[in-house]
């Protein structure tokens, strides 16, 4: 019967460091899938949504310029100094002034005029709850906003006085007819005021607006661009992942049947020892 020779001084430490490695290499694959998976599971979903909140408040902020823009194109074709609306209630007035004479205005002409204010009267109303009936977030869109509501209130204000002048028209003294008439055409220096402050607002909102554009788009690139590096990164941990979880089962299963061996070779000596 002979002997077996003990295992070298080298064949123990090779096997030492080969076990020491697949669990350096064990760990750091754990390491590398709980990362990985940290990712995936945390990382992406709130950077993501982070993302699509930046996105909805970019086109929330770019609805409501166009909200703006719609509003300043209204107003700019409708009620203005030289509207077809204002000129036609200019004539009304100029006529008037031209027949303070109650015998030179008959019924006919009252109501005709009174008819063609109160038309020019709706229309005016109309046009500026149209323009109320944007509603805006931003300071200076109020702002102006509110500059083109007291523009229309002189509008209205004028409008108004030229009704009443016609309304009383029979029952007035000629003085207070022209009193009344002088007063309306008073209003109109406060309606070009109001429209010089709207040229104005206009202007600077329009230097605004294309401002906001620059910056709407170029935060939407911004973040477009960030986005495809999420996914990217997403992408190269879920292959990450696949391909960690493949090697460390590999791992394992390699180190598992390296301790069934290292189990039975000691079986195997005492046979070999006993032939």
């Amino acid at each position: 019967m002979q002997s077996q020779p003990s295992p070298s001084i080298y064949t123990t430490l090779n096997d030492l460091a080969r076990s020491s490695l697949g669990v350096v290499l064990s760990f750091l694959l754990s390491t590398s899938l709980i990362g990985g998976s940290s990712f995936v599971v945390f990382d992406f979903p709130g950077q993501l949504h982070a993302l699509n909140r930046r996105d909805a408040e970019v086109k929330n902020f770019v609805i409501e310029d166009e909200r703006f823009a719609a509003m300043i194109k209204v107003t700019s074709d409708g009620w203005g100094a030289d509207s077809a609306g204002m000129k036609s209630l200019i004539d009304l007035n100029n006529t008037l002034l031209s027949n303070i004479d109650p015998q030179n205005m008959d019924d006919a002409a009252l109501t005709a005029a009174l008819r063609s204010s109160r038309q020019q009267s709706d229309s005016l109303l109309a046009e500026r709850g149209t323009v109320r009936g944007y509603a805006f977030t931003n300071g200076y869109f109020k702002t102006v906003q509110e500059a083109v509501t007291s523009k229309y209130d002189a509008f209205r204000g004028y409008v108004f006085t030229l009704q009443d002048a016609v309304i009383a028209w029979k029952t007035a003294a000629p003085d207070e007819r022209r009193q009344r008439l002088l007063q309306a055409t008073r209003a109109v220096s406060q309606i070009n005021e109001a429209v010089t402050m709207q040229h104005v607002l206009f202007e600077q909102a329009a230097i605004s607006l294309a401002q906001r554009n620059e910056q709407f788009q170029q935060q939407l690139d911004e973040n477009n661009t960030e986005r495809r590096t999420l996914i990217a990164r997403l992408v190269l941990s879920v292959l990450g992942i696949l391909v960690g979880a493949i090697v460390l089962v590999g791992l394992l299963l390699h180190f598992g049947q390296q301790f069934t061996r290292s189990k039975e070779s000691p079986k195997q000596d005492e046979l070999s020892a006993i032939d």
